[in-house]
């Protein structure tokens, strides 16, 4: 693998003009919560059994967490103060790695940056129905949580995730340029309490 130049240029136009398109990746991107992990699940149900290949951001990080005895958010704190430790890094080379071959789907906050040549998926939800989400798996297992609280970790997550990338590959994160109407963006926006669950 040759070596990578995180330069804002390479992410902001890679993600809006690709030089080639794989005619089978699909990345899938939202911010915590909006059920982006809930969608890849969906899709590996629906196309179980054919050639298609998945892949989850989260899950690497989560497996990467549960490795050294941190949840996901103690996890994403502990990236951002501490990102010679590489763990991003190796996330996103796996990711890229997958995202060149054919019949793929990605889900990661970035998938639209380490995978441009593909079909761009935004999922879009409001803070409301990404705490009523949340909270109701979190209450499983802290049932003293309050919505409150599931509200300030997904706020804090979402704003420890973008400093972290933001540094390590400036111009990376979704933004309107990623979103222009063409062949290859679509943008998805929850406006009811069921949808993405």
């Amino acid at each position: 693998m040759g070596e990578v130049k995180n330069t804002p240029r390479d992410f902001s136009r890679g993600a809006n003009l690709p030089p080639y398109y794989l005619s089978h990746v699909i990345t899938v991107t939202s911010m915590t919560g909006a059920g982006s992990s809930s969608t890849l699940r969906a899709l590996k149900e629906y196309l179980k059994g054919s050639a298609w290949q998945f892949a989850s951001g989260g899950g690497i990080m989560r497996e990467f967490a549960a490795s050294i005895g941190m949840t996901i958010e103690e996890f994403s704190a502990h990236n951002l103060l501490n990102p010679n430790d590489g763990w991003d890094l190796k996330c996103d080379h796996e990711l890229s790695a997958r995202g060149r071959q054919n019949f793929t789907v990605i889900e990661s906050r970035l998938s639209h940056a380490f995978v441009p040549h593909a079909y761009h998926v935004l999922l879009e939800c409001d803070l409301a129905i990404r705490v009523s989400r949340r909270f109701n798996d979190l209450q499983k297992v802290t049932p003293n949580i309050t919505s409150v609280d599931v509200a300030q970790m997904i706020e804090q997550r979402d704003h420890d995730d973008n400093e972290r990338f933001e540094q390590l590959y400036p111009g990376c994160l979704w933004g309107h340029r990623h979103s222009q109407p063409n062949r290859c963006r679509k943008t998805y926006h929850a406006k009811t309490r069921n949808v993405g669950s």
